[in-house]
């Protein structure tokens, strides 16, 4: 049992600490004053139809400025061309698409991380239809939301990293704000990843903007780097200072107009990967993981000649896969002379299983860097070519020898 004086102790320490939070200061004003700060006050209204009229918008209820736009796209109808040469989409190019991009107050995501700016684009008629939503104070977060599930309507959505940021933001801002979550159960096309399939060994990185300079020749002038965003918006929140936070509109508009743009070149890079120096054998795996055998074989039959050692092994393996070993063998030749050895093991197995002739196959086999697999094969075939002589009484011996003649 716990000793009277212990009891009594510990009674007294918790007494204390009652007292000591009666004394203490209540609100979070009074605990900064003690500390010597003052709390950020969120600034008022009153400018808000100044910097809607300066943006070309208008003033949708406190705390938010909606600014439309829409500019000449002739580029409309290849962005339904471009979804059908893309393995995630190639199956949904009736979707209706809209291209989603956001601003916040910070990159690392999160709970405590707010959307200030989203940016929401669609092609009708011709034209690049572009919505702007800015919150200009917390109170407007909520119809902010709301309005940019109105436009969405039942579309999909395209983004440039939207998978892992923009989508799940969204959803928890959503959530927070008591307003019905659209942003993770629509379908949606992240381009990060077709980029990273067609580039990521040839760029140095896939950026946004590496994008825009190595595939759309698009050059910035006196953008206002996302990093500074939500320092340009803190700034209008806190002192009506909006001398930045029209380039930050202006930064998420040209986002918009890239991630169009981007769709259209990435459907022609899918296309005609060599034109592009794209990776193909990346483009023509992702259409095997899709299920498109063919469309996978035609895609690199186009481009033998540029194929690198991967696409040309995969090329192989889909000729034989469709019977035709006199293709696959002329590339297993190609890559035996420079001593690949999965090259070399499709052709001992040709030799042994298809055209039955256990010479050539022991040819190959010992070839083969040794291992306990290229031992076992090596001694299959020593098996099986000793009972083939002690049938016959010939030893069927003399394929390296004659290794220029029919096989290729």
């Amino acid at each position: 049992m716990t000793k009277p004086e212990n009891l009594a102790a510990r009674l007294a320490a918790l007494r204390g600490q009652a007292r000591a939070r009666e004394d203490a200061p209540s609100g979070l004003a009074e605990r900064l004053a003690r500390h010597g700060r003052r709390p950020v006050a969120s600034r008022s209204s009153a400018n808000d139809p100044a910097l809607a009229k300066a943006l070309g918008g208008r003033c949708r209820g406190p705390g938010l400025i909606e600014i439309d736009r829409r500019i000449p796209w002739p580029q409309g109808a290849e962005l339904r061309v471009a979804l059908t040469a893309l393995p995630e989409t190639f199956a949904n190019d009736a979707c209706d698409w809209l291209f989603v991009d956001t601003e916040t107050t910070g990159l690392a995501g999160g709970a405590g991380t707010v959307v200030f700016l989203i940016g929401l684009a669609r092609w009708r008629d011709g034209m690049l239809a572009m919505r702007q939503l800015l919150m200009t104070r917390f109170c407007g977060e909520a119809a902010m939301l709301r309005l940019a599930n109105a436009w969405a309507q039942q579309a999909g959505f395209v983004s440039y990293n939207g998978k892992r940021f923009d989508m799940p933001l969204l959803s928890t801002r959503a959530c927070l704000a008591g307003v019905p979550d659209i942003w993770l159960e629509r379908e949606h096309l992240d381009l990060l990843y077709s980029v990273r399939r067609a580039f990521a060994s040839r760029w140095p990185d896939c950026r946004l903007s590496t994008l825009e300079r190595r595939l759309l020749s698009v050059q910035r002038h006196d953008d206002l780097p996302g990093s500074q965003a939500p320092a340009a918006w803190l700034d209008y929140l806190r002192q009506g200072d909006s001398r930045r936070l029209a380039a930050v509109v202006a930064h998420n508009r040209q986002d918009l107009v890239s991630l169009a743009s981007a769709l259209t070149k990435l459907g022609a890079v899918h296309r005609d990967p060599p034109a592009y120096d794209a990776d193909t054998w990346r483009i023509a795996s992702a259409w095997l993981g899709q299920g498109a055998e063919a469309r996978a074989l035609a895609l690199l039959a186009s481009a033998t000649q540029k194929l690198e050692p991967s696409g040309r092994r995969l090329l192989a393996l889909l000729w034989r896969r469709a019977g035709r070993w006199e293709e696959a063998c002329r590339i297993w030749h190609d890559l035996a002379d420079a001593d690949d050895q999965e090259a070399i093991a499709s052709l001992a197995k040709y030799h042994e299983h298809v055209r039955r002739d256990l010479a050539a196959a022991r040819y190959w086999a010992q070839r083969l860097v040794s291992s306990a697999q290229a031992r076992r094969r090596l001694a299959r075939l020593q098996h099986k070519l000793a009972r083939q002589q002690a049938k016959t009484g010939s030893a069927k011996d003399g394929y390296a020898g004659s290794l220029a003649g029919s096989s290729k």
